[in-house]
């Protein structure tokens, strides 16, 4: 029978992935774009990574959508993010 520390060590690490994936995500949107986004704007959900900005900048990353997700898939492998919006 598992402990329930084991159990909640396991659900701690899908967080911390989480919260990595969104980091990466901001470096590399600010990296091609200097659009200065942080990461409460931008919530990663099966494999979507959808973004709240302004046109503007939703337009500049879209123009540059696939260098990001590249470089997405270079730093986070599996985990990163298949589409942005």
């Amino acid at each position: 029978m598992k402990k329930i520390s084991e159990l909640l060590t396991k659900f701690n690490q899908l967080l911390k992935s989480g919260t990595e994936t969104r980091q990466t995500t901001v470096l590399v949107i600010n990296k091609y774009t200097q659009a200065g986004l942080d990461e409460k704007k931008i919530k990663i959900q099966n494999g979507i990574a959808r973004i709240s900005a302004s046109p503007t900048v939703k337009s500049e990353i879209f123009i540059k959508r696939e260098e990001i997700l590249n470089e997405l898939r270079k730093s986070l492998g599996s985990r990163a993010p298949k589409e942005l919006r």
